[in-house]
């Protein structure tokens, strides 16, 4: 009987003593994870893509279950004009992990509706965009536009000019609306079928 409570005692105690090396091993690595987030952070900042991607995939070596390490290495590719192939499955792994460090995850929504929007999922990436809390930015509202032009139906192109009309008053400088608006509306004036702003 005693053989048998030491034994248990034994076991018992190991296991306690591997889960709290276990847990000290994983703040560690958090540690290092949010270091190299700090780091990548800066490089993004500066511009400095390629060493952004880079120190961002470090920290996700240590961590990968920190959506910020994913969100940079999706802008940093992104921002290097890779291929939407590539950068597609970093942004959305960010968002599906939802676990963010520092940055809030409304960056990474615009940059995942964008890329929803052009990979022709038009009211997925609205429907992003539209979550609460709802994005209201000169971004969010050219993804918009771009998506109802790009589902071609009547009502949404009736929303389109809308957006476009809305967001030409409120974002003078911005010339992404302007020439989205030419860039699908003058095709249909020469078809006849367009009603202009």
């Amino acid at each position: 009987m005693k053989k048998l409570f030491f034994s248990l005692f034994f076991i018992s105690s190991i296991t306690f003593f591997l889960v709290g090396q276990s847990k000290s091993f994983k703040d560690a690595n958090r540690k290092t994870a949010v270091r190299f987030l700090k780091l990548s952070q800066e490089y993004l900042g500066q511009k400095s893509y390629a060493s952004a991607f880079s120190n961002a995939q470090m920290g996700i070596n240590y961590d990968d279950s920190i959506s910020d390490l994913w969100y940079i290495s999706a802008a940093s590719l992104h921002n290097q004009n890779r291929t939407k192939a590539e950068v597609f499955p970093l942004i959305e792994k960010a968002i599906v992990l939802n676990d963010w460090v520092d940055y809030n995850k409304e960056g990474a929504r615009v940059l995942y509706a964008d890329l929803l929007c052009d990979l022709g999922e038009y009211a997925r990436s609205i429907s992003i965009l539209d979550e609460n809390p709802f994005i209201y930015s000169a971004d969010a509202e050219y993804i918009r536009a771009k998506a109802l032009y790009r589902q071609n139906i009547d009502s949404s192109l009736e929303k389109a000019r809308n957006k476009i009309n809305s967001a030409r008053r409120i974002y003078t400088n911005d010339t992404r609306f302007p020439l989205l608006f030419f860039k699908y509306e003058y095709p249909k004036k020469k078809e006849g079928v367009s009603n202009l702003v």
